[in-house]
């Protein structure tokens, strides 16, 4: 499972949309199985699966936060070896189908990129910039705004599903009951940005959590005994 943002509108307890300001955020799980477009399942092919399905996380669930992997199911590895005949902006895979390819980045599956020498661990995406700047990328885990250009001759593992890794935070999640409207609080992410949260965590500071789950962490949840 990773860390994710669940976005506004959200639904009432009636079914009517309670929020539509799509900077509200709240805080949610996502098992790796329900990507939005194709992972490799096990027998080697590639099978469709539900668009993403976020679980809104609870209070008194336990939590591990992985910066790392150290075990997992492997959707594709080797040395990167790009084509652009075809997709002229990110490049395609030699020797690999594209649409594996393009699922992988496109769902920001987590990855280990060796480059130069140095193993880096984050998820795989399509990156672009303004001038038309386009290419496959892997965003860090632990290292804010750094991309990394993932180019010829970087090794990478691209993983389908995570099953454990180096622990950067453990404990039991607690977050402010959800109020509506009137508990959003506004909490500044970054200091030329405010975000609004419809539940605040206080098991650390908002801005840490927000940094995982911005970043779509690995973690591993044991659902509170009732």
């Amino acid at each position: 499972m990773r860390l994710q943002h669940i976005y506004a509108p959200l639904v009432g307890a009636e079914g009517a949309p309670r929020l539509t300001s799509n900077t509200t955020h709240d805080f949610g799980g996502e098992c790796y199985e329900d990507t939005a477009t194709y992972i490799l399942s096990n027998n080697g092919k590639l099978q469709k699966h539900i668009p993403h399905v976020v679980t809104p996380l609870k209070s008194g669930d336990l939590v591990k936060v992985f910066k790392s992997v150290t075990k997992g199911e492997i959707a594709w590895h080797g040395t990167v070896d790009l084509d652009f005949t075809k997709n002229t902006s990110y490049g395609d895979q030699k020797g690999t189908s594209t649409v594996l390819w393009d699922a992988m980045f496109t769902d920001e599956m987590p990855a280990r990129l060796t480059k130069d020498g140095q193993q880096i661990f984050g998820i795989v995406a399509n990156h672009t910039e303004q001038g038309d700047i386009a290419f496959r990328a892997l965003y860090p885990f632990g290292k804010g705004s750094t991309i990394y250009n993932i180019e010829d001759g970087d090794e990478l593992i691209v993983y389908s599903k995570v099953l454990d890794g180096d622990v950067e935070w453990q404990g039991s999640m607690t977050f402010t009951p959800d109020r509506g409207a009137a508990g959003i609080q506004d909490v500044n992410y970054t200091p030329w940005s405010t975000t609004k949260l419809l539940r605040t965590p206080q098991h650390m500071p908002a801005t840490k959590w927000m940094e995982f789950s911005y970043e779509q962490r690995p973690v591993l949840i044991t659902p509170a005994k009732i």
